[in-house]
């Protein structure tokens, strides 16, 4: 009977995103189609070209969210550098010339045992949350790393409008979104991400007072099975 809530459950969830889907990527894909049904519009105004390019690339983001999701089903576990990884994705992103970004870490930071892909998508992700809410008027960002005797932790601030408290106990769920364009996967991809690994994560925020994110990872995580970590987290 537990199993068969649980498989309902899922294929709720699974339904819910399908609807949220065909829904969120039917506006770029109108805009597109409108777009070569009027030809002139493109040889007339060049500007079109980078419109169709915007539409393309918010449709992108939907599917690619959508993939990111649907693959956390296992662990692939190694020695993995927190540190290190932080430093690949801190080089692949674009940090705005308004942004002040800061970094606290100690000079030698221990490796923790994990799957090292997924662990680069939680800090895509918070990134990219921080990133988006200090736009457009420019702010900073502050990312901390820190040993703990159990594992590692690290947290990344942003000083842009905060979080009001009846949406903390939102952000996490899958489909919810504040912001245009967005299917609403990032945070509930980061918060699946951690607890297969054994970790948690904590906000704090305010209204107008910024939010931080901090990821609490074992060093050795504990074992779950990829029913379990679907089941903990659907």
């Amino acid at each position: 009977m537990e199993n068969q809530t649980r498989r309902m459950e899922r294929l709720s969830t699974v339904g819910q995103i399908a609807e949220q889907l065909s829904r969120s990527l039917r506006e770029p894909l109108e805009e597109i189609d409108s777009i070569l049904r009027t030809p002139d519009r493109i040889v007339e105004n060049p500007a079109v070209i980078k419109e169709l390019h915007e539409q393309v690339q918010a449709a992108l983001r939907m599917t690619d969210g959508l993939k990111e999701y649907a693959r956390l089903t296992e662990l692939h576990i190694d020695t993995v550098n927190l540190d290190d990884i932080l430093a690949e994705e801190l080089a692949r992103t674009r940090i705005p010339d308004n942004v002040k970004l800061t970094i606290h870490q100690p000079p030698v930071f221990p490796p923790i045992q994990a799957d090292a892909e997924k662990i680069r998508l939680v800090v895509h992700h918070l990134l990219h949350n921080a990133l988006q809410a200090v736009q457009p008027d420019g702010g900073e960002i502050v990312i901390r790393l820190q040993p703990r005797p159990d594992g590692v932790a690290f947290s990344i601030s942003d000083s842009g409008p905060g979080i009001p408290p009846e949406e903390i106990q939102l952000i996490f769920e899958p489909l919810y979104t504040t912001q245009t364009q967005s299917f609403g996967l990032g945070l509930a991809i980061v918060q699946r991400v951690v607890e297969m690994h054994g970790g948690y994560i904590e906000v704090e925020s305010g209204e107008e007072k910024g939010a931080t994110f901090t990821v609490f990872l074992p060093r050795v995580p504990e074992t779950t099975t990829a029913t379990q970590a679907m089941d903990a987290t659907l």
